[in-house]
């Protein structure tokens, strides 16, 4: 699921970032932090093992408030992948993974992560049938919505609108590279 628009990316486009990312030796970073099960498609790690990574974290799946996950880099490139995760973090707290390890083998958790999905489901389809009239792409089962705006409206106005209103929202520019 690509984040914002949530469209999916097919397998024959997959194959064809993968060869343009071999001719240029580009490395392909799989983001999969919705998690979203069973997987249909072909990973970029399956493609392309010498420059595949697969990432994914337990915010979307269990909790945002467990801020941690789990990365799979290729061969050779776990000593590069800890430098990062260092670099970006200083490393992880004992007291995160000690309540990762909490959670993750509490006994209720299949329940829990049965029942995120459902949760969200609840929410976007209550948010998808107040806007109604609107041109807006979504799946049940991932927390964004991607809404097209009529002509004319202004989306740096939108936001701003909905954030007096006490809804938070992400303009589709902050996704687009600069």
């Amino acid at each position: 699921m690509n984040n914002p628009t949530t469209q999916s990316t097919t397998n024959v486009r997959r194959k064809e970032l993968v060869d343009i990312a071999r001719r240029y030796g580009v490395a392909i970073v799989e983001d999969d932090c919705y998690c979203k099960a069973p997987y249909d498609g072909v990973s970029y790690r399956g493609l392309y093992p010498e420059n595949g990574w697969y990432v994914t974290s337990f915010s979307k799946s269990i909790s945002p408030a467990l801020r941690i996950g789990c990365a799979l880099c290729p061969d050779g490139l776990a000593h590069d992948l800890r430098q990062v995760v260092f670099a970006n973090s200083l490393g992880i707290s004992l007291s995160l993974i000690y309540v990762a390890n909490y959670v993750l083998r509490h006994p209720k958790i299949d329940e829990i992560q049965d029942r995120v999905p459902h949760e969200v489901c609840s929410c976007v389809t209550e948010t998808v049938n107040r806007l109604g009239q609107f041109d807006a792409q979504w799946q049940a089962d991932v927390p964004i919505i991607w809404l097209n705006l009529p002509t004319g409206w202004r989306t740096t106005a939108f936001c701003q609108a909905a954030e007096q209103a006490g809804v938070l929202l992400s303009a589709g520019e902050q996704f687009v590279k600069r």
